[in-house]
Formats: structure tokens, C-alpha cells, sequence
């Protein structure tokens, strides 16, 4: 019987040794994580993603664990957004006509593909978002930590989300044009960058297909606009 109790008793002191230790490391690792968010993120213009040195996750102890929920939010929106966004660039650059008649497939395909984009963000900002709803944080680190997600992964996510439609609609406009111009072959000339239009009825339908086209490409570089002073922060 006096064994066991002093069993019990040394289990009970080592607990609290292994408490009182980690309670000790606690606040300056909640300090050294408070810190790095203002500094590093907050303070600076943009949605630049600090990787944390190993010294640093050493330093900020479990808090390191949730700072990975933005870092993983980032490279999950670069692998399955912003590559393959990238790639679409190539095909919002057409300027011609001839060049939308002529790649009129590239067109389809690039705007089915905005679907799936739109898809995968959502899928990265729910993923993150749940598991930024469980989180526990102190007083002092929860609004500067909410502050720091808010800015890296919910109004990126926002600006990102603003440019998918206008890119979606000037690719449908695109394809009017391109349609337009395949079935009144005979009575429109494409020549490289010219534009001949005989009859009177054709050059205002044309025409008027080719100011939407004008008004929706004005809408995604607005758009896009938004998107890298978010961003970049200029």
C-alpha cells in the first residue's frame, strides 16, 4: 500500500513538473508567434507568405502547427489554382479577331476550365476555414493571428474570386465573335489584324458583338488589377 501511494505521489509530481515546463516555454513562444505575425505579416504590404525556419518553429512551439494552415492553404491555391490560371493567361492575351476565330477549341476549353478553378478555391478556403473555426487560441493571439488569416487567406481568396467570372464571360464573348464570324464567312474578311465588313447589317451586329468583347476584357484586366495590388501590394 505505501508503495503504491508513493508511486501515485511521484506520478503526480512529474505531471506537474511536465506542466510547470511546458507552461513555462508557453508564453514566450506565444510572445515569439504575436511578434513574427505583426512583423512579418501584418506590417507588410501584400500577401507575401513567410516559410518558417526551423529555429523559428522551434521558437513558436505549437503555434508553428497553426501557422501551417495558411502556408498549406498557399500551396494548395498554387498547385490547383494559380498554375493552371497562369496557363489561361496565354489565352486571354488573343487580341485579333483572326486569333479568336483560330483558336476558337483553346477559347471552350479555357472557359470549361474556369468551372473547375472557381471549384478547387472554394475547396482550399473551406478546407482551411474549418480548421481555423477550431481553433483555441489565448486572448492576445487570437485577434492578431485572425487578423493575419483574414489577410493571407480570406481576402486573396476574395480577390481571386472576383476575376474567375469576368475571365469566364469575356471567353463567352470571345466565342459570339468567333461563331458569328464562322457563319458570315461570306460576308466578313479577316485578314490578319484587318477587319472588312461590306454589309451594313453584319458590321453593326459584328460590331456590336465586338464591343462586348471590349467591355468584358476591360472588366478582367479591372479585375486583375484588384487582384495583384492585394497581392503585391501595388
Amino acid at each position: 500500500m505505501f508503495h503504491v501511494w508513493v508511486r501515485a505521489a511521484l506520478t503526480t509530481v512529474i505531471v506537474l513538473l511536465v506542466v510547470a515546463a511546458c507552461g513555462g516555454k508557453e508564453p514566450s513562444q506565444r510572445q515569439a508567434f504575436i511578434a513574427f505575425l505583426q512583423t512579418r505579416v501584418l506590417d507588410v504590404t501584400g500577401t507575401r507568405v513567410p516559410e518558417l525556419t526551423p529555429e523559428e518553429k522551434a521558437k513558436f512551439g505549437h503555434y508553428a502547427n497553426d501557422y501551417s494552415i495558411i502556408t498549406q492553404f498557399h500551396a494548395g491555391m498554387n498547385a490547383n489554382v494559380t498554375r493552371p490560371n497562369n496557363e489561361l493567361a496565354k489565352i486571354t492575351a488573343l487580341r485579333t479577331v483572326g486569333e479568336i476565330v483560330e483558336q476558337r477549341k483553346q477559347i471552350a476549353d479555357a472557359k470549361a476550365q474556369m468551372a473547375k478553378l472557381s471549384a478547387a478555391l472554394d475547396a482550399e478556403q473551406r478546407k482551411a476555414d474549418a480548421v481555423h473555426a477550431k481553433l483555441k487560441h489565448p486572448e492576445d493571439v487570437k485577434p492578431v493571428f485572425d487578423a493575419a488569416y483574414a489577410k493571407l487567406v480570406t481576402v486573396p481568396a476574395e480577390a481571386y474570386r472576383a476575376v474567375f467570372p469576368a475571365i469566364d464571360n469575356m471567353f463567352g464573348s470571345s466565342l459570339k465573335v468567333s461563331d458569328y464570324v464562322q457563319t458570315h464567312r461570306n460576308l466578313i474578311d479577316v485578314d490578319g489584324t484587318t477587319l472588312r465588313v461590306a454589309d451594313p447589317a453584319t458590321k453593326k451586329e459584328l460590331g456590336a458583338l465586338l464591343d462586348q468583347l471590349t467591355a468584358d476584357s476591360e472588366k478582367v484586366n479591372a479585375a486583375q488589377r484588384a487582384m495583384q495590388e492585394v497581392v503585391h501590394g501595388e
